[in-house]
């Protein structure tokens, strides 16, 4: 399997998936930093800010893997300028587009995650947009689950929102389920 790995930041998606035997062949993000750390653990040229790329020249592959640009859904920048926008922010449309990036690589399945604050932020509005996108692109209706990532050995207490969404010609063998975290919480 291939996959692409949009907005790939610190690599997080691209290393877990080469762990699981997937080659990660592109990727893009819009920092510096980051892309120099994604052509350097995937080995794959990073093809840099999506604002800028051609759709109809990104590879084909079998996975597409995201996480936008969590800032402007996040509870914790609504007291900084700009903050808490949502979709109304350049960085915060992006995640509404995810789909589309996911239906020009050809994709069959894809995975996204963001802060659980795309749920609740103008009652879901980007949410909504993100899962219409979906079904306009013809993928299947996603799934989605609240995730408390150091249950699955983050290093630190993210909760983040886990979206899965298969294409509408995928026949799965069995109904698609969220992993159990490998740890449990104590309340």
């Amino acid at each position: 399997y291939t996959a692409t790995d949009s907005m790939h930041g610190g690599c997080g998606a691209s290393m877990a998936a080469i762990r699981a035997g997937v080659k990660v062949v592109q990727g893009w993000d819009i920092g510096p930093h980051a892309v120099q750390v994604f052509e350097c653990l995937t080995g794959a040229g990073s093809l840099g800010n999506i604002c800028n790329i051609a759709l109809h020249r990104l590879r084909w592959t079998s996975i597409f893997m995201s996480s936008t640009v969590c800032g402007p859904y996040s509870d914790g920048s609504r007291h900084t300028p700009g903050g808490q926008r949502g979709s109304n922010s350049k960085n915060g449309e992006l995640f509404v587009h995810q789909f589309e990036w996911a239906h020009a690589t050809r994709a069959r399945a894809v995975v996204l995650e963001q802060v659980i604050g795309v749920l609740t932020l103008n009652n879901g509005e980007a949410l909504h947009r993100l899962f219409a996108s979906a079904l306009e692109m013809g993928f299947a209706e996603p799934l989605f689950e609240i995730a408390f990532m150091a249950l699955f050995g983050s290093p630190d207490n993210r909760i983040r929102l886990s979206v899965v969404a298969f294409d509408n010609q995928v026949e799965l063998a069995a109904p698609f389920e969220f992993p159990t975290p490998p740890l449990t919480r104590k309340d």
